[in-house]
């Protein structure tokens, strides 16, 4: 990925509009998630990058998978998603 942050798993992002995360996705590919259930509840891209100033270009290719994002455009994301950062226990298997 360009740019931005590339998260390891073993964190679950917790939402209302989310069930059944994979505990091994990255985080960029759950909030890529949390857009997708954003907007099968209504809420577009478009309103998403209005309320947490992210742009929208930026918001596009993050979606696509070709740039990362920085920290703080994650922040205001999660808050506007009322996301929720979760540590998920590690399995035996990966100690």
């Amino acid at each position: 990925m360009a740019g931005g942050f590339n998260f390891w798993p073993g964190y679950l992002i917790n939402n209302k509009y989310l069930s059944n995360m994979d505990p091994m996705a990255t985080i960029s590919d759950q909030l890529r998630q949390a857009i997708a259930a954003a907007a099968k509840v209504g809420i577009s891209r478009y309103r998403i990058s209005q309320k947490t100033g992210v742009e929208q270009s930026a918001l596009s290719r993050f979606v696509h998978g070709k740039q990362g994002l920085d920290l703080s455009s994650i922040d205001r994301l999660a808050a506007f998603l009322e996301l929720q950062l979760v540590k998920t226990p590690r399995s035996e298997k990966g100690r």
